[in-house]
């Protein structure tokens, strides 16, 4: 009886052991620092663009974003349009780490194309940068980070 007991208190205290392990290879994704730089080439005045950028972190912040190193406050989501542009490019940076970035482009040339180019940096790596060529047809690119 006192040797089940004792065999008992063993395998207990190995089975507490084991389950308790800092080695949980399932910890919580803590999110990535996302940058973006976003430029065009032949824009020209009465052409059409407008960018959402909506993210998603974490944490409960509502500033979560830096446009061309200033934060901005309580925006989630972001807003670009022709004047963001033509002022020339822009860097978009997450100010606390993001789980996704939702980006929405529509736009259309009205004397011509022009190209978008978008060039993500994601967790500290430089991703294939993106480019959409908007031309007298209205068109609408989503992207997903």
């Amino acid at each position: 009886m006192k040797r089940i007991l004792f065999l008992s208190t063993v395998f207990l205290t190995l089975v507490l052991l084991i389950s308790c392990s800092k080695d949980d290879k399932d910890s919580p994704d803590k999110g990535k620092s996302m940058k973006f730089t976003i430029s065009t080439a032949g824009f020209l005045s009465g052409d059409y663009i407008s960018i959402n950028i909506n993210g998603d972190t974490y944490e409960n912040t509502s500033s979560i974003f830096k446009k061309n190193g200033s934060l901005l406050s309580n925006q989630k989501i972001i807003m670009l349009d022709e004047d963001d542009i033509a002022a020339g490019t822009i860097i978009l940076e997450s100010a606390v780490p993001l789980s996704k970035v939702y980006m929405i482009i529509a736009g259309f040339s009205s004397s011509g194309t022009y190209t978008l180019k978008i060039e993500p940096v994601i967790g500290g790596k430089a991703q294939a940068a993106l480019t959409h060529t908007f031309d007298g047809e209205s068109s609408v690119v989503n992207y997903e980070f």
